[in-house]
């Protein structure tokens, strides 16, 4: 890299040496101010950097994740109100401007990743390391782990675990009960083919109307990133001297959230009644079909 001459009357610029010096790049700050910034901007609560970056009145500092999940709206560090927060646009402008490299929120669970701001966010979403929270968690199910965790978990083969069942090949039926008195209920099965786990979920709550007897919701899920589910569609049906009623989307990836896609309708949506229509009569169960395939 090109330096400077110094000529203030050494030995070397008398006799016409030129004495190359290292030219900081200001870009890139040294690992020793990179280490003090990361300090000063780290969250408080959860210990990582990340965009966007919040303040109280008093100037302490959250990040915006650990900013929604508070339940009440208070600065974890001096208490005062933060439900009207402000960006801290100067902390954001040097952490993008210098191009810091910032460690990934895993690094605790192994990760060596580190990324410019974008970059990490995007990293993040496919780390290798990440942990998930268990499918099933709706039944007070506190494990968590790695996405390559989560069906030996599922299968009973980690501790705790849920013994779901499995279910093989692009078609497959999960049977179900025609009735149930629980007030809210999960119900989980594993399907695979085509070198990948898919969760079929099916969730059967009490209506808003007692008399109208249940509600039914059902949807699949597979155990991948968004970018993998992509790659497949599924079909949801049910049929009986018929009649038919099925649902066809692309499967949700395992970071999205199957209760916002129920509560949004996205998803498989029959009533009491319309289940009756469907019901197995001699064995009481109810056939719920589903059909992968690639795209």
């Amino acid at each position: 890299m090109e330096g400077n001459v110094v000529g203030n009357g050494s030995q070397a610029a008398d006799v016409g040496i030129p004495v190359t010096l290292p030219v900081q790049d200001t870009n890139f700050p040294s690992s020793s101010n990179t280490e003090s910034l990361l300090s000063i901007t780290e969250c408080p609560v959860c210990f990582d950097v990340s965009l966007p970056i919040y303040q109280c009145i008093n100037g302490h500092i959250i990040c915006n994740s650990c900013l929604q999940g508070l339940d009440q709206k208070i600065c974890p560090t001096c208490r005062v109100s933060l439900v009207e927060p402000t960006r801290n646009l100067a902390l954001e402008k040097v952490l993008k401007n210098y191009n810091v490299r910032l460690p990934c929120k895993y690094s605790l669970n192994g990760c060596m990743e580190r990324r410019g701001c974008v970059e990490k966010e995007a990293h993040q979403l496919v780390c290798p390391f990440k942990t998930y929270t268990c499918p099933i968690s709706s039944n007070n199910c506190r494990w968590e782990g790695r996405l390559d965790e989560i069906v030996d978990h599922l299968k009973g083969r980690r501790r705790p675990s849920h013994f779901v069942p499995l279910l093989f090949g692009e078609t497959a039926t999960f049977y179900f009960p025609a009735e149930t008195d629980a007030e809210s209920q999960l119900a989980i099965q594993i399907q695979t083919c085509f070198d990948t786990y898919f969760l079929i979920a099916l969730k059967i709550s009490t209506a808003a109307d007692p008399n109208a007897g249940n509600e039914y919701f059902a949807l699949v899920q597979a155990i991948g990133h968004a970018e993998e589910a992509a790659r497949y569609a599924y079909r949801i049906e049910l049929e009986r001297d018929g009649r038919r009623l099925s649902w066809e989307a692309v499967p949700l990836g395992i970071s999205d959230s199957t209760k916002q896609a129920m509560e949004k309708g996205d998803c498989l949506c029959f009533s009491s009644k319309t289940m009756l229509l469907f019901k197995n009569r001699e064995i009481d169960l109810i056939p719920l079909v589903v059909t992968i395939s690639e795209v």
